[in-house]
């Protein structure tokens, strides 16, 4: 683990949990996995304590605890939960954000769980005394908490939360290896590794959301009555199970607007209404920040998701002629497209040319870029704008020699000089 992330976490967990929890959290990042004496060894807090501050951090889904058969007998080892700990460095944006997309009711819900690390639907209605306050207050916060559960910005925990994708990894392949009679071959292994991963991307990506349950709501369907089959069956959140911030959607949805403002910058806003209309069509679909590329959509339904009063004539030039022309919205989407495609970032990729059209939004790319972006602009603030013109030469040559960056940034000056004149 590097020193920085071991920093951000020390600081995280200071700040949020106080200094027994911060000593006990950090040797965990910092030496890995660890059982519960050698944790108390190294943190040099008394026994009580570290089981108090594991307590906490399992709680707040910062640890993970798997049990482990060693020597005949049982210990449980503890593993810090990193990507869980450095999420938090956001929670001031996600608060502000579920304050925009769900309205104050959204901000109480982000805080509780924040405060609580997990939370049933009906505990919120005791921790805000609902069921004794007006019905419509009750309703209101039980349908903001059914949207973000159905949005993916909640999510229902389970059992296997608690154990660490290591050693998750490792009781199912050991469980694949139980069936073979005689030790597997590293093809065979693969192949169980390929699977495994298969399983993995099947669940992330599948339409089902845990926690949420059916509910029939024709009123034919009584104790007494016969069942309609063609009652209408909506889901509703279990009042049993427990929730927990999803960081991922969060971050997801703010990279998202993140990528449009990137293209308002770079090119203008018609291209960026573009591109919102493009994560309109796909956003239901994503669910991890570390996708390469959307999934395939066409220009037509990007045309269709555009706002009626976007005017997008003014935001391409278009080599037509005749001056009594006028493009349709369909044309003029199809030219922002072909500007994001061949764009330097490369924005979008177009897959096919069938009907107008089909594109991928390219979330590798545009990811390098906006990383460059940030570094950029860092360097910028504190050494100033040569400095970063500099690095941004180095970057994009790789390799040169002083000379070399000197001719490079003379050529640099000299064209906008003449652009400025």
């Amino acid at each position: 683990m590097s020193v920085t992330v071991v920093r951000l976490c020390r600081d995280v967990l200071r700040e949020d949990f106080g200094p027994v929890v911060e000593r006990v959290g950090t040797i965990l990042v910092k030496k890995g996995r660890l059982p519960l004496n050698q944790i108390k060894v190294l943190a040099k807090v008394s026994l009580r304590q570290v089981r108090e501050s594991l307590l906490i951090l399992i709680q707040h889904h910062l640890v993970y605890h798997a049990d482990t058969g060693e020597t005949g007998a049982t210990f449980t080892y503890y593993e810090a939960n990193v990507d869980e700990i450095l999420a938090r460095l956001r929670i001031g944006l996600i608060i502000n954000s579920a304050n925009e997309w769900f309205g104050k009711e959204g901000g109480v819900i982000i805080r509780l769980l924040l405060s609580r690390g997990m939370l049933r639907l009906k505990d919120l209605r005791v921790e805000l005394e609902l069921d004794k306050g007006k019905i419509n207050k009750s309703v209101l916060f039980t349908k903001i908490f059914t949207q973000m559960a159905r949005g993916r910005y909640i999510r229902a925990i389970t059992p296997l939360d608690k154990i660490s994708p290591t050693d998750r990894h490792i009781s199912e392949q050991a469980k694949e290896i139980e069936q073979f009679k005689s030790p597997p071959t590293a093809q065979e292994l693969a192949a169980l590794k390929r699977v495994r991963e298969e399983k993995e991307v099947a669940e992330i990506n599948s339409s089902v959301i845990p926690g949420m349950k059916r509910k029939l709501t024709d009123a034919d369907t009584g104790p007494n009555k016969k069942m309609n089959l063609d009652a209408e069956a909506v889901e509703e959140v279990d009042q049993d199970v427990y929730w927990k911030i999803n960081y991922e959607q969060f971050n997801l949805k703010l990279r998202n607007k993140s990528i449009i403002r990137f293209v308002d910058d770079r090119i203008n806003k018609g291209a960026a209404a573009v591109m919102k209309a493009a994560f309109t069509v796909v956003e239901d679909r994503m669910r991890q920040c570390k996708e390469e590329k959307s999934v395939v959509m066409s220009a037509t339904l990007i045309t269709h998701n555009l706002p009626s009063e976007i005017n997008l004539q003014n935001d391409i030039i278009m080599d037509i002629e005749g001056s009594n022309f006028k493009p349709t919205q369909q044309q003029l989407t199809n030219e922002l497209l072909d500007l994001l495609c061949n764009d330097h970032v490369k924005f979008m990729t177009k897959e096919d040319e069938r009907g107008s059209g089909q594109y991928r939004i390219n979330l590798e790319k545009i990811a390098e870029a906006l990383k460059i972006r940030l570094v950029e602009s860092v360097v910028s603030e504190k050494f100033g704008s040569v400095s970063a013109r500099l690095m941004r030469i180095l970057m994009s040559k790789q390799k040169l020699d002083e000379k070399q960056v000197g001719s490079f940034y003379k050529l640099i000056e000299k064209l906008l000089s003449d652009l400025t004149q």
